[in-house]
């Protein structure tokens, strides 16, 4: 016997974007707290932020439809304006509680007329989602650690070093799973034996020889896996690579291009746009939505070697010293503490660490030198 699709309503969907929006909480913790599949979310979440802006769109009246609406109100009568009572009555309540009532409710209409009325699915009463493994947040722990150091273990590498170094019992598919989950990209060097067709070349790599002698003359950026207590997030941030500060970063549980293109417009409206931005060839980079940001900008775009991490390596460095010197020290217990460790790290790392390749001084001090003092873009989606 097939088994009947779950069905969800605009509101609870909105409801459900609109906490992930709000990054207060992992996506694995939103999806076993409405007792979802984490994908769903990640899809809302791109469906809502697409349509956005269609919210403020003007909407043009039509008399002859509001006659007709009026006509129709006035046939429901006493009882369905109960009804509907009782259902605003409902939306307030949480799915779990609805969940709950409608178990615990003394009455003889039959369990699937209750949840019709309170609108949830049945089978969700009965369903549990299952989380992220205990055994899976472990690893990409371990994992995150062990390729900070060796950025060059593959997926076969990593699966031996987790069977012989530390006792996992996990496999290639697993292992190379929780890599794409993680973002993470090897560094080795990759036989040539195919010769890209020009038309589908993405940008070239602009940084080898150049002189960068000024603020705001090259930027770059990154995205890396952050791990927590339990469950992980993402980061971003953009980088000035001649003062070494770090300009604006966010956190978010996907990592999306529409994430990643307002960090750049946020970064750009608050310290002025770059010469040359580089980044890697990850598919936020190269969206059209984030391309067009920098064209748009008259910015030269930059990216680098496909496999060749070193080519980032100025955000590459501030990731290992984020994750070093604060995340490994102090793991986070949820989104709000992840947020506060990683404000006042940036806080630290911009305006009190001193870096020897730069003339050990700070980047705030660095980039202040031919700039005028501006605020460190914290946006939190």
């Amino acid at each position: 016997m097939s088994k009947k699709r779950r069905k969800f309503s605009s509101g609870f969907k909105a409801k459900v974007v609109l906490e992930a929006l709000k990054e207060r909480q992992t996506l694995q913790d939103l999806a076993s707290k409405y007792e979802l599949h984490s994908s769903q979310i990640v899809n809302w979440k791109k469906e809502f932020l697409a349509n956005a802006s269609e919210v403020f769109e003007a909407k043009t009246s039509n008399q002859k439809e509001e006659d007709v609406t009026e006509q129709l109100y006035n046939k429901i009568g006493h009882m369905q304006m109960q009804i509907d009572f009782f259902k605003e009555s409902l939306g307030q309540m949480s799915l779990a509680e609805k969940r709950q009532r409608a178990m615990q409710t003394r009455s003889r209409l039959p369990l699937h007329e209750r949840c019709k009325l309170m609108s949830i699915s049945r089978s969700g009463i009965y369903y549990k989602p299952k989380k992220e493994s205990a055994l899976n947040e472990r690893l990409m722990q371990a994992i995150d650690k062990c390729f900070l150091a060796h950025p060059y273990y593959g997926v076969a590498r990593m699966t031996t070093y987790l069977n012989m170094d530390l006792g996992y019992p996990v496999n290639e598919k697993r292992v190379r799973r929780l890599y794409h989950q993680m973002n993470l990209r090897t560094i080795y060097a990759r036989p040539r034996t195919t010769v890209r067709d020009k038309a589908s070349y993405i940008y070239p790599y602009l940084l080898t020889g150049l002189k960068i002698e000024r603020p705001n003359q090259v930027w770059q950026t990154d995205i890396t896996y952050i791990p927590m207590f339990r469950g992980h997030m993402y980061m971003a941030a953009i980088i000035d690579v001649y003062s070494r500060k770090i300009l604006g970063w966010s956190l978010s549980n996907t990592m999306t291009k529409e994430w990643c293109n307002e960090l750049l417009e946020d970064t750009i409206n608050q310290h002025g746009k770059p010469e040359i931005h580089n980044s890697d060839q990850g598919s936020q980079y190269t969206s059209e939505l984030y391309l067009n940001t920098l064209k748009d900008n008259e910015i030269q775009i930059s990216m680098d070697g496909k496999g060749r991490a070193i080519d980032n390596i100025y955000i590459e460095r501030f990731w290992r010293s984020l994750k070093q010197e604060k995340i490994y020290l102090n793991p986070p217990n949820g989104g709000l503490e992840l947020y506060q460790i990683i404000k006042e790290y940036v806080h630290f790392y911009n305006s009190e660490r001193r870096h020897t390749r730069i003339g050990d001084i700070t980047p705030k001090e660095k980039y202040s030198a031919e700039n005028k003092p501006t605020k460190v873009n914290y946006n939190y989606i």
